[in-house]
């Protein structure tokens, strides 16, 4: 994706910021609006997943 493409779609809402704590390491993602609501519920608790 070319940064220009990556600017309009942030501002249109589509592509968002993302912030995910892994221990002491933060790293930061761009991720359709989708995907970053799937994460919320993911940390919420509202999905499930099983253990490995």
């Amino acid at each position: 994706m070319l940064f220009d493409d990556l600017v309009r779609r942030t501002a249109a809402g589509t592509i968002v910021p993302v912030e995910y704590l892994m221990g002491a390491k933060v790293d930061r993602f761009w991720v359709t609006d989708a995907d970053r609501d799937r994460l919320a519920q993911l940390q919420a608790g509202v999905i499930i997943v099983p253990p490995t």
